[in-house]
């Protein structure tokens, strides 16, 4: 609340990153680690929150974000789940009365089209002005995702979206592409999409999800190497020094095109780093 209320008198918002497609295995609903006592859907079938997750053989077998056993998966149509978030004093009605703006959906495209539907009327009913904004990495305007024809973009759902293609579309370009597919990646976004949400795209060049921009601009490929050796790799005088360039360039195309451009935290400081985690050193 004191957060929101500064940010605010400075005429920034505060927008919260809501990852509803799993929790931790450590967390109070699953508690596998038993932290939060005898309860939990890990530890008791009589548990409210038994009917969040899905499993094969209890307690130990049960399916997981990408095969990640302490990430267990929710079962995002189940309806207390979906009161738990999206009630009328849900998770994301909370947070907004507590001063937050909007929200930023993980895994978009591992969400339900319900409960984003459910999510969406649930913060447009608290605060009319709530950003829906989702983690989409392809085009979001004709995206199907497990077999299912996507509607983020036709009213209801999600009113803007992380935009990797123009992310892509430049550092492709920058690192020799061809120029006349960089213009045809910016034009099919143009054009696919909403004004609306068009204007507010999140415009990045770096995420958490990605290996740091300088660092890829500047350094050898990762490829398929390993942690091991992606641990061991700083830049030289030399690709530092190209990568900067090459990051002056492409931070000027960033700010140019439609959209909002966004920085990951570092990325302004000159940060180092091949993928995750050592783009978070």
């Amino acid at each position: 609340r004191q957060l929101c209320r500064a940010a605010g008198e400075l005429g920034i918002r505060v927008i919260l990153d809501g990852v509803f497609s799993h929790t931790g295995s450590d967390s109070r609903y699953f508690n596998r680690e038993g932290r939060y006592g005898p309860g939990g859907a890990y530890n008791d079938q009589n548990s409210p929150y038994y009917g969040w997750y899905s499993f094969r053989n209890w307690p130990g077998e049960y399916d997981s974000w990408w095969g990640f056993d302490t990430l267990p998966n929710v079962n995002e149509t189940n309806p207390e789940f979906d009161r738990f978030i999206n009630g009328q004093d849900g998770i994301v009605s909370k947070w907004l009365r507590a001063g937050a703006s909007g929200w930023r959906l993980d895994v978009a495209d591992e969400l339900p089209d319900e409960f984003i539907d459910s999510l969406s009327a649930a913060a447009k009913a608290e605060k009319p002005d709530a950003l829906i904004l989702g983690e989409v990495w392809e085009d979001a305007s004709n995206k199907s995702a497990y077999g299912v024809r996507r509607r983020y973009l036709l009213g209801g759902q999600l009113d803007s979206v992380m935009n990797y293609p123009f992310r892509d579309a430049i550092i492709g370009f920058l690192l020799g592409g061809n120029p006349k597919d960089f213009g045809e990646t910016i034009e099919n976004i143009v054009e696919n999409y909403p004004p609306q949400c068009l204007n507010l795209l999140m415009n990045h060049i770096g995420t958490h999800d990605t290996e740091r921009v300088l660092t890829l601009l500047g350094g050898e490929p990762a490829g398929s190497r390993g942690r091991e050796w992606q641990s061991q790799q700083r830049l030289s005088e030399a690709q530092r020094h190209k990568g900067l360039q090459r990051l002056k360039l492409a931070t000027a195309i960033q700010y140019i095109l439609p959209g909002v451009p966004c920085i990951y935290y570092g990325d302004e400081a000159g940060l180092e780093g091949y993928r995750d985690p050592f783009n978070r050193a």
